[in-house]
């Protein structure tokens, strides 16, 4: 976590932290998001989908739970992928 002072204030952030697991993931030019979920989305367990390496999602959504402590809005849409993992 970084604190930086400016003139509104101290602000909190995490972008070394975030850096570093997009690099550990691969995804350092992932496009980028306007909106962390889409809107009535729904998830279900099994289908035809391809495997995923159980572990490597297990990290990532481990280090997204991290980055959650401080960044409740990603909150929701980590719970939400956690809740299929099992």
């Amino acid at each position: 976590m970084e604190f930086i002072r400016n003139e509104k204030g101290i602000i909190l952030h995490q972008r070394k932290y975030v850096r570093e697991v997009l690099k550990k993931f691969r995804m350092l030019e992932s496009n980028l998001a306007a909106s962390l979920i889409e809107a009535n989305l729904k998830l279900e367990k099994g289908g035809e989908e391809e495997k995923v390496h159980a572990t490597l999602l297990k990290q990532i959504v481990g280090s997204l739970r991290y980055l959650c402590n401080n960044r409740q809005n990603i909150g929701f849409s980590i719970g939400l992928v956690r809740k299929y993992m099992m």
